[in-house]
């Protein structure tokens, strides 16, 4: 997902509660995050493996 934390975690959030609103008794969640300054100059996606298929959502043309 790509967006304002705040607005990310609560997305988390809604989804764990979904899953105890199913039935679940306990709900593991991995979370990474990637967050840059406005200095950062290269990103994740693009060092040392380029823009590909997988990750050019994440760059901005």
């Amino acid at each position: 997902m790509k967006g304002e934390l705040d607005y990310l975690l609560e997305v988390v959030k809604k989804a764990q509660q979904a899953c105890y609103d199913a039935g679940a008794v306990e709900v593991i969640t991995n979370i990474k995050i990637h967050s840059k300054t406005d200095a950062a100059t290269d990103t994740f996606c693009t060092y040392h493996r380029g823009v590909t298929e997988a990750n050019h959502m994440f760059v901005e043309k």
